[in-house]
């Protein structure tokens, strides 16, 4: 069986997409939402959303759905889809306002994307 995608141009080049509310204050945080398809980076403040990045999940190469990347997991390793995934974190989270870099990551996905992400044994 074969499956086509289609994603919008700038999805396909795998992109990212920044959108800034207001500045974030001192007691912002750093949170993640992990999805199989796309992985947002967002700065929470008091309450509200004052940044966000959006980028399709670069782990799509490896399969468009959790279970065929399980599969390519036990062919090829975790390791690849962890560095697909760090090398995807690495990207958007350069594009954070500079006084947020050093901050902790809240990150949260299913148990198959946290698992690639801390690299762990899906067997």
């Amino acid at each position: 069986m074969q499956i086509e995608i289609s994603l919008p141009a700038a999805m396909a080049k795998n992109q990212v997409r920044i959108v800034k509310h207001f500045s974030p204050g001192i007691d912002s945080k750093i949170v993640c939402d992990l999805g199989s398809t796309g992985v947002v980076l967002a700065v929470i403040d008091q309450g509200k959303i004052a940044w966000e990045a959006h980028s399709l999940n670069s782990q799509i190469i490896y399969g468009a759905d959790v279970m065929t990347r399980l599969n390519a997991a036990q062919i090829k390793g975790v390791g690849v889809l962890q560095k697909s995934l760090l090398e995807l974190f690495e990207k958007l989270l350069a594009k954070l306002p500079a006084q947020l870099i050093s901050r902790e990551v809240f990150v949260s996905g299913n148990s198959a994307m946290v698992s690639f992400l801390r690299g762990l044994n899906i067997e």
